[in-house]
């Protein structure tokens, strides 16, 4: 009898520790993001966990954009309104920016957290055939550092906008603002009499 009762004790803990298991894995998949474990460092980037088929991800990845992106639309919308001309995606400068302003040597790429792997939310590595994406987002920032450093031995100024600096109102009034006062200062020091022009206004 008492062996029964150890027993029936032992399957009932042995399904409390199921359910919990489920849970916690489905709290998991809920966040969308699995623990780094602490060995990785603070500085880890968390894997995503992915829900979606190989299928289902395939096609959501051929549909993002390289260009004419919503966050480039916006950056494109504020600097135009502040009276800066440009030119879009110079196929002739290291990375294609997505802005150029050939007058004041100065280009602007407007990066997606994720594919640029960025070190915020958007930016984390997916669960799936991690190892893969891992090495393609470091090629990816590589190459980035890589024109980075072409445009400016060929005397460009480069400047990055992400993604995550334009996700809320405030945010993106103060990357516009910031990137308006770094392009109001290039005029100043390339364009002669603008520094003037702009102490009259």
């Amino acid at each position: 009898m008492e062996r029964r009762r150890a027993g029936a004790r032992g399957a009932a803990a042995d399904h409390r520790t199921l359910e919990f298991a489920l849970y916690a894995r489905t709290r998991k998949r809920r966040r969308g993001v699995a623990r780094v474990p602490y060995w990785l460092g603070k500085n880890a980037v968390p894997s995503m966990v992915d829900t979606l088929s190989r299928l289902e991800r395939s096609i959501r990845m051929s549909l993002i954009r390289s260009k004419d992106t919503q966050p480039e639309l916006v950056v494109r919308r504020a600097v135009w309104a502040a009276g800066f001309r440009y030119r879009l995606h110079g196929r002739g400068l290291p990375g294609k920016p997505d802005l150029v302003f050939p007058a004041l040597k100065t280009v602007v790429f407007v990066n997606g957290c994720y594919w640029h792997g960025h070190s915020c939310q958007k930016g984390r590595i997916p669960g799936q055939n991690s190892s893969f994406w891992r090495d393609k987002f470091a090629a990816n920032k590589e190459r980035d550092r890589r024109n980075t450093r072409r445009l400016r031995r060929d005397g460009w100024s480069a400047v990055t906008v992400w993604e995550c600096s334009l996700a809320t109102a405030k945010k993106r009034e103060r990357t516009i603002r910031h990137l308006l006062d770094l392009l109001n200062r290039r005029r100043e020091d390339t364009v002669p009499g603008a520094a003037r022009r702009r102490r009259a206004r």
